[in-house]
């Protein structure tokens, strides 16, 4: 919610789209009940993020810096360490005050959002995509 939030403040022209992991990977209620996640192997949460045209993927990792917060993400994580994966990891900015660190990560070529997919997806136009541009990072 938080980097959404600063995505928004920072993109006042609308050009950059955020897509949460939870929605796309997983479903539960507004509590988290009734979670699931909707793909069961990394291979296909790369070729979803491939598909959607995703140029950046934001993962937050706890615990030592290894471990992830959810099973979707711990799924994306290998997706993207995948040998056939075009993300490598650009960034890795420790937590301040607490355990973890969020980590950056960059497809290697530039990709063309798939914006009609993104808001078939089922999220508002703004609140779409799991990317964003590198100069809005502050490390």
């Amino acid at each position: 919610g938080a980097f959404i939030a600063e995505m928004a403040v920072r993109d006042p022209g609308l050009k950059s789209y955020v897509v949460r992991s939870s929605k796309l990977f997983s479903e539960s209620n507004f509590m988290g009940a009734g979670y699931r996640m909707k793909f069961t192997d990394p291979k296909e949460v790369l070729t979803k993020i491939q598909d959607l045209g995703i140029q950046y993927v934001v993962l937050v990792k706890r615990v030592n810096h290894t471990e992830t917060v959810f099973p979707h993400s711990t799924q994306l994580a290998a997706a993207l360490v995948l040998p056939e994966s075009p993300y490598r990891r650009v960034h890795a900015l420790a937590h301040g005050g607490r355990d973890g660190t969020t980590e950056v990560y960059q497809a290697s070529a530039p990709i063309i959002p798939d914006i009609a997919a993104i808001r078939h997806l089922g999220t508002p136009a703004k609140a779409s995509m799991l990317t964003h541009q590198t100069n809005q990072l502050t490390p």
